[in-house]
């Protein structure tokens, strides 16, 4: 093989043992001398026949020599080039398929992780969509404190001017309260559509959760799969590399082989004992070990690169893990932060809806008070109400801190 070859052999198995996690080790491949005696010899043994031999000794060595050289030869059988072709046909598809399964793996790992972020975002979104809900949840909230207690101010003062009226006029403003009372009533009706989207939009958000765990387990799952998906092919690389350079020892041997193989068969043609019975065979050897060697040698670059094209990709399905795992884990923050600043705007909404629920037990007793009120006002006297407290309306003494129990 030539210097450039084994350069960008060495450089890849460097890059191999990088991607496949350091397993296969270091490996260098250098020039070195080849000895092709079992051919050349024969040259040599044939142009050195004495020629002072006379023509039986000259027949004798030459028939010894012959032998040998047919029962060393034996071992080239004229099928090397189609075999060289089938070797190196293999190790190309092996590389295409390297090749082709390092780019396919960044594509799935860039399409999962690109579907796990994009649904850690979708999660996100929801919950920010929560959190505008339910602050305007928590003004309409607001907004209808301020009704109530608006309502109960009035009911407070009506509930005063109980104090020294006739029965006619208190049944008056019992009545009033009454309709103070049901206002509030309403308003509480309203404030339970509130609570019904406070449990949808909790509901919600808690699926959100769920589907972020589901998210981030899955991340851990495809990133596991990607890097041994990495590693695997990276050693398949390796090997094929190995093999590759392999290919180029053997074509350096084969092209040895057969300028050796021509020279001898030149020699043995040369002379008139072996130049029809082992010439021929030489010239086919020549061919055939000529051509086994242009076969292999001639596919070591383009099978480098094509390796080189997979290593590169590996690299790349190693980057994507690298990026994603800093995109997706910004985006697990974004959805944090989200969730932090739902928890955030819905305890004062639970806690205010919480306290209607006092409120409406208030709105329950003040209302049977002024029933109660109402069928006993025939039997007050004025003198009662002044000079009796056990003898007052009980809307009187009803307790109207009890419509005040809205916290926001």
């Amino acid at each position: 093989m030539s210097g450039n070859n084994i350069s960008e052999l060495n450089n890849l198995f460097a890059q191999i043992n990088q991607v496949s996690g350091g397993q296969i080790g270091s490996q260098t491949f250098a020039n070195g001398s080849m000895s092709f005696n079992d051919v050349a010899w024969f040259s040599n043994a044939v142009q050195g026949l004495s020629a002072d031999s006379t023509p039986e000794q000259k027949a004798a060595n030459i028939q010894g020599l012959v032998k040998k050289a047919l029962s060393l030869f034996e071992k080239f059988a004229n099928q090397e080039a189609k075999a060289a072709q089938k070797e190196v046909n293999n190790q190309t598809k092996k590389a295409n398929d390297i090749q082709k399964k390092s780019e396919e793996v960044g594509v799935k790992l860039e399409g999962n992780f690109t579907d796990i972020a994009s649904s850690i975002e979708e999660q996100s979104s929801i919950v920010a969509n929560a959190v505008e809900q339910i602050q305007e949840t928590q003004k309409s909230l607001e907004e209808k404190q301020k009704q109530i207690e608006e309502l109960v101010k009035q009911i407070e003062e009506k509930q005063k001017s109980l104090e020294g009226k006739t029965p006619e006029e208190q049944a008056v403003i019992l009545g009033e309260i009454q309709g103070l009372a049901s206002q509030i009533s309403d308003i509480g009706i309203t404030i339970q559509e509130d609570n019904e989207t406070l449990q949808n939009l909790t509901a919600a958000v808690e699926n959100t959760s769920k589907s972020i765990d589901e998210a981030t387990e899955q991340m851990t799952v495809v990133e596991q799969d990607g890097i041994g998906q990495i590693q695997q092919l990276g050693q398949q690389a390796a090997e094929v590399t190995t093999e590759v350079t392999q290919t180029g020892v053997t074509g350096g041997t084969n092209k040895a082989t057969g300028i050796a193989a021509e020279k001898a068969a030149n020699a043995a043609s040369s002379n008139v004992f072996t130049g029809t019975s082992v010439a021929p065979k030489l010239y086919q050897l020549a061919q055939d070990q000529s051509a086994a060697g242009n076969t292999r040698i001639s596919s070591i670059a383009g099978n480098i690169n094509r390796i080189a094209q997979g290593i590169g990709g590996l690299n790349n399905a190693t980057q994507i893990i690298g990026n994603f795992q800093n995109t997706i884990g910004a985006a697990v923050d974004n959805y944090a932060t989200a969730y932090g600043s739902w928890n955030t705007a819905v305890e004062p909404v639970i806690t205010s809806i919480g306290s209607f629920t006092t409120i409406a037990e208030g709105v329950e007793e003040l209302n049977e008070a002024v029933e109660t009120d109402l069928k006993s006002t025939g039997a007050v006297t004025d003198k009662d109400n002044e000079n009796n407290d056990e003898e007052k309306l009980q809307t009187q003494k009803f307790d109207i801190n009890k419509l005040r129990q809205f916290g926001l």
